[in-house]
């Protein structure tokens, strides 16, 4: 069905996908500062995103690094705390 809706044959999808799984080494996990990553920056790309700094009780921001999108995640996507923004 795939196929049909990229308007290419099921073969020649299958010979995509397997070309595929051999250039990223047949990789198909990814680990949780990877996932984390790949969050942050969909969530920072999206048009409505805006970026809020956390403030320490005595109300001194805290590093630009540790915005409110950490609170966001999944304990156990986690794996700092901080973000590293990535471009």
């Amino acid at each position: 069905m795939y196929a049909k809706v990229g308007g290419i044959s099921t073969k020649e999808l299958n010979i995509l996908e397997i070309e595929f799984l051999f250039l990223i080494d047949w990789n198909l996990t990814a680990n949780a500062a990877m996932l984390q990553n790949y969050y942050v920056n969909l969530v920072r790309q999206h048009p409505s995103f805006n970026r809020t700094v956390k403030t320490h009780h005595s109300g001194t921001p805290t590093s630009a690094s540790t915005a409110l999108i950490t609170d966001m995640l999944p304990m156990s996507m986690r794996v700092s705390s901080e973000i590293e923004w990535v471009d």
